[in-house]
């Protein structure tokens, strides 16, 4: 009988990879060549002495995989690379040593500054931690807020996203219809209330690309110390406009009218729940260097207006920041509570810098790549 082994996966193996995981996730292998695509082929990280990740096999039969996606990160005021785990995923048959071996084969490699990992699943959530992650919760104040147009809609995305729990979820089925067509009503009656995007002052556009103007707001505003995802142009690139996820990424990036300078930026992805309605516009990464009132209600105005565009039946927005967060609570009723893990553990950091200096400057981005993002 063969016994079981890890080993690196090469680069024409990623067609059975991708066969691998499409049983047991739901997506087809071509979707997921499309994310091997972005995660490696795209990626400005990706050099040949990073693994694209690991197989775990028994004769020629994958049993397991984990993928493996180095990131630009700043450290210290420095450029260096993150790695991001991904789709770590054992055959029922396999499941035990041979899954803890993948995470050990993960967290022991010598490729990355720092270790992350940005959408576990529940036994994931289990297991790093025993491996030394740290782990932060997101979103700030654990509250994400819900602009709702269609509340009919809205109630199918709660439904298909599994976003509630089982019993509301029958109640959900029965009252999303009628309320399908109450909602222009209800969204009139809120339009008075909300922030308009008017401004003479600013300019707010939607971006195909990221030019220097991203990589110089970047460098005035970073905090030199932070453990981040490095935000210049060419890593916001491959993270905002991958070929996978194209077809529904939005980018709003705000100026000053009157001299063209970039002051923020915001992503949002778009996502459906079935044939019959539920389509979210979802905010996945905002950066304002000077978050004020002004500013930040300019912004959800014009996201707002996106999400109407796009005929969305809903908004979601995380706050980034204290200020985000009270204009949000001020402008926004419909919302609930949410706590999603974020891991991450410091490798070669701990080698080239102090660790006692970094341990609490670790800055989380929701757009890392992984389910978050590719």
């Amino acid at each position: 009988m063969a016994l079981q082994h890890i080993r690196t996966v090469d680069e024409d193996e990623l067609e059975d990879v991708a066969e691998f995981l499409s049983l047991w996730h739901n997506h087809t292998p071509e979707t997921w060549m499309q994310r091997f695509e972005s995660w490696w082929k795209e990626n400005p990280a990706t050099t040949d002495t990073i693994p694209r990740g690991w197989v775990l096999e028994e004769g020629q039969e994958i049993l397991g995989f984990i993928g493996n996606i180095p990131v630009p990160f700043q450290v210290a005021a420095r450029k260096e690379t993150a790695i991001a785990g991904t789709s770590w995923c054992t055959k029922p048959s396999a499941r035990g040593l041979g899954s803890l071996r993948l995470v050990q084969t993960f967290t022991g490699q010598e490729g990355g500054a720092v270790l992350i990992n940005t959408t576990p699943n529940e036994a994931a959530q289990k297991v790093y931690p025993k491996y030394g992650y740290q782990c932060i919760l997101l979103p700030r104040g654990g509250v994400e807020y819900w602009y709702v147009r269609n509340y009919g809609g809205f109630l199918s995305l709660l439904d298909r996203h599994h976003l509630t729990s089982q019993p509301l979820r029958k109640v959900i089925r029965g009252m999303k219809y009628p309320l399908k067509y109450l909602s222009p009503a209800i969204e009139g009656f809120k339009d008075w209330s909300l922030p308009k995007p008017e401004d003479m002052e600013l300019r707010f556009t939607r971006c195909r690309e990221c030019d220097d103007q991203f990589t110089g707001l970047w460098e005035s505003h970073r905090t030199p110390d932070a453990v981040t995802l490095y935000r210049d142009a060419e890593t916001l690139n491959w993270l905002y406009f991958a070929k996978c996820v194209a077809d529904k990424r939005h980018v709003i990036a705000c100026h000053l009218a009157e001299t063209g300078e970039l002051v923020g930026y915001a992503a949002f992805d778009t996502l459906c729940a079935d044939e019959q309605g539920g389509y979210l516009l979802q905010l996945k990464d905002v950066f304002v260097p000077v978050m004020d009132d002004r500013l930040l209600l300019l912004l959800l105005g014009h996201s707002f207006q996106l999400a109407k565009e796009m005929n969305a039946d809903a908004l979601s927005l995380w706050p980034a920041d204290p200020t985000m967060q009270r204009v949000l609570r001020k402008y926004i009723l419909t919302r609930r509570k949410v706590s999603k893990p974020y891991f991450y553990k410091y490798c070669k950091i701990n080698k080239i810098y102090n660790i006692k200096d970094y341990i609490h400057s670790f800055v989380p981005s929701f757009i890392d790549p992984d389910g978050g993002l590719l």
